[in-house]
């Protein structure tokens, strides 16, 4: 399992790099550093921009044709993104407006349609509430503080 996934798509960049750099279209096996982590990468190939390659025994291909990364192809890559996507679900705000209220604190269980809090726009009051189960991991705001239209309100760890 790849555990940074923004530092393992560093290394696959810096890997197509290398071997452009060096003018080279196989390496038996090659270890690249991003950040912290070491990525070791068996079986590479590069032919007409397409990069291909094995990392913990998984087959992996990356397109980088027309200035751009295609990685999708890189399924395994994905379905890590992915996963670091759903662990968290960011509550935004729907209107521009004041925070009159906040009814829950970092650590709180939440269940869908729960009333997270209110904001006043055009003197109104609007209930923002919990779309998905889960814990209020961060709060970005506080009462008597303005937001805007998208401003993230409250972070919370999706059940799984």
């Amino acid at each position: 399992m790849i555990s940074n996934v923004k530092s393992f798509i560093a290394a696959v960049i810096a890997l197509y790099n290398y071997l452009l750099d060096c003018g080279l279209s196989n390496i038996s096996e090659v270890t690249l550093s991003s950040g912290d982590d070491k990525y070791t990468f068996t079986d590479v190939s590069l032919k007409n921009n397409i990069l291909n390659f094995k990392f913990n025994g998984k087959d992996y291909f990356v397109n980088f044709s027309y200035n751009e990364i295609e990685f999708s192809t890189v399924k395994h890559v994905f379905e890590e993104v992915e996963k670091e996507v759903e662990d968290f679900f960011t509550v935004k705000s729907t209107v521009s407006g004041r925070v009159i209220n906040v009814f829950v604190n970092e650590g709180d269980n939440v269940k869908e349609n729960d009333l997270l809090l209110k904001i006043e726009a055009m003197k109104m009051e609007i209930d923002i509430k919990s779309p998905v189960n889960g814990v209020v991991d961060r709060i970005f705001i506080s009462k008597d503080m303005e937001v805007k239209l998208g401003s993230p309100l409250i972070s919370i760890r999706v059940y799984r």
